[in-house]
Order: structure tokens, then sequence, then C-alpha cells
């Protein structure tokens, strides 16, 4: 009997933790759970970087405590790339690139022109208002217009990608979040029936950054 049980223990299969459970799920299903729909990027050469689908499929969505845990953290945070010691990619300057450059508008609201002291100097420009109105600068630092620092998040997360420190998630898939989530009430849909808040996909950028 005895060494029944000890047979029987040998070949148990050994239970899973929560990333293991997570990571047979992603086998099961197959690699094109790891793939986003329609135009979006694909998965880069890592098997651990996902794109907003894959981030969902594999179980570590926004609502999970543990979110993030899978994902390739290899963007900078918006705290780094307002530091004057770090260069921007591409030749960007700081000073001069609007938001809207990494996340054209259509219109925009009317912004204020700077101000002039008594002697007609041009005193500093006043603070942006409104998205349209901010530089890239601007928006990685907390402005308050920015609902759940969601445009802070996503200029930290334009740099990245124009980096390359993030192949997993390209401009474009960074314009397409921006152009479904940004308005008011506005919802981003990784994958079919997947609904993600201003919040979730704030969630899911800062997983994405060290």
């Amino acid at each position: 009997m005895a060494t029944e049980n000890q047979q029987h223990d040998k070949n148990a299969t050994p239970s899973l933790s929560g990333r293991g459970a997570a990571r047979r799920r992603l086998t099961r299903a197959g690699a094109g759970a790891l793939l986003t729909l329609g135009s979006r990027g694909a998965l880069a050469s890592v098997p651990t970087c996902l794109t907003p689908s894959g981030f969902w499929s594999s179980g570590l969505n926004p609502a999970n405590s543990h979110y993030g845990h899978e994902t390739c953290a290899g963007g900078r945070s918006p705290g780094y790339w307002k530091q004057a010691k770090h260069q921007w990619p591409g030749g960007l300057d700081p000073a001069k690139t609007p938001f809207t450059f990494a996340f054209p508008m259509v219109g925009g609201a009317a912004c204020p022109a700077p101000a002039k002291n008594a002697s007609g100097t041009t005193t500093a420009p006043p603070a942006p208002t409104s998205y349209e109105c901010a530089l890239l600068l601007d928006m990685l630092s907390h402005q308050g217009f920015d609902k759940n620092n969601l445009g802070m998040h996503m200029a930290a997360a334009f740099l990245n990608a124009s980096a390359g420190l993030t192949p997993f998630l390209t401009v474009a898939d960074l314009r397409q979040i921006w152009n479904e989530v940004s308005q008011p009430g506005g919802i981003y849909h990784p994958t079919a029936g997947v609904d993600w808040t201003r919040a979730d996909v704030v969630k899911y950028l800062q997983a994405t950054m060290t």
C-alpha cells in the first residue's frame, strides 16, 4: 500500500502558481490569443511582451491585482522623460513639441496667448488648459484637465514607442487607444467584448514602464 501511494505521489501533477496557470491557459488558447485584432501591432519576439489584447487574454487584466507581471516593462516612466538629462528620441525638442504631434486632434480648444508685462516683453507661457494647448513635456506632469493622468502616461508611452523601448506597442497602437478612450465617456476595446476605461488603459501603460 505504501509503495502504491508513493507511486501515486510521484505521478501527481504539481500545483501551478497563479503565473503558471496563466501560462497554461495561454498555451491551450494558442498563439492567436496573444495577437491583437485587426491592424493592431503584433507581439515582439519575446513572448512575455503583451499587446493590450494579449494582456487581457493572459488573465492580466486591469481588474486583476497582479496586472503587469508578465509584460515587458522596458519603457520609461513620465518622471524619467521629463528630466532634462534624458534626450528624447528622433530629435524631438521638449521645449517645442506639442502634445498634438504625438496625438493629432481634429479641431481644438482656443489656447491662451502668452502674456506680456508692462514693458511689452513676453512672459512665460501660461499653463496649458487642454490637451490641444499643451506641450508633450507639459503632459509628463499632472495637469488638472487630465483625468486619471491618461495624457501623462500616453505621452511617456509615445516616447517609449518612438525610442523602440516597447516594440510590442507601437505609435499607431497608442493613437488608436487615444482616439477611442480620450473622449468623454470613451471606451477602448483591447479585444472583442472587453471594455477598458481611461483608468484601465493607464494601468496597462504603467505595466509597460519600469
